[in-house]
This record gives C-alpha cells, sequence and structure tokens, in this order.
C-alpha cells in the first residue's frame, strides 16, 4: 500500500505513504524476525521512488523525500551502498550523460551524497 501511496502525485497522500513507511520499519511490524536479506529485498522499491521524488521541483516533497531516504538508511539491516548505487547510476553508459540531465537531477543526488556524509 506504501508503495502505491508513494507514486501519488498529490502531496498529502505521498506523505502519508511516508509515514506509513517509517511505522513499517519499526518495531513490531519489523521486528527481530526479519532478515537482513529481507529486509532490503523490500526495500528496493521505495529507493528508486524516493529517489525520482529528490528531483522533484516541490521544494517540499523533495526536503521530506530527502529525510525519508536518509531515514530508511540509518535503520541497521538497510545496507547504504543499495542508495550510492542508485545515485551513481545516472552516470552508467547507455543512459543519459550526466551533462545533458536537469540541473535539478544532479543537485538533488548530490545533497543525498552529502547528507549521507554528514550522517557518518
Amino acid at each position: 500500500m506504501a508503495n502505491i501511496c508513494c507514486r501519488d502525485k498529490l502531496l498529502q497522500i505521498y506523505l502519508i505513504s511516508l509515514k506509513l513507511l517509517e511505522k513499517a520499519m519499526t518495531p513490531p511490524i519489523c521486528g527481530p524476525d526479519i532478515t537482513p536479506k529481507r529486509m532490503n529485498h523490500e526495500v528496493t522499491p521505495f529507493i528508486k521512488l524516493l529517489l525520482s521524488k529528490t528531483e522533484e521541483l516541490n521544494y517540499r516533497a523533495r526536503e521530506v523525500s530527502q529525510s525519508a531516504l536518509i531515514g530508511l538508511f540509518r535503520h541497521p539491516y538497510i545496507n547504504q551502498s543499495r542508495l550510492i548505487d542508485e545515485i551513481i547510476a545516472m552516470t552508467d553508459k547507455g543512459k543519459v550523460k550526466p551533462d545533458k540531465l536537469p540541473d535539478r537531477i544532479i543537485l538533488g543526488r548530490l545533497e543525498l551524497v552529502h547528507l549521507l556524509l554528514m550522517e557518518d
């Protein structure tokens, strides 16, 4: 359900979906019976969704998405390298070159890298 709501264009529904995701990541829903492998598998679709929201023009959606991504990767089971891989994926061969991307996309991803570095 949170996955569907994260795709919504209305900011209010998007914010509710982030709260659902946050609740799903805390006990008792995400307790010790959930393995790190399973957790990383379930979080993967949200990484791309939240990353795309950090590239939006809407300042509030961008800020909330950045903090949600950082909060997601504070979880001890979630591997931060997955986010770094997605950020760097824009430079892969066969895709649009970084110099052809809109500035907001590059700045959004660089801000995330900066926030991740500030966390450590």
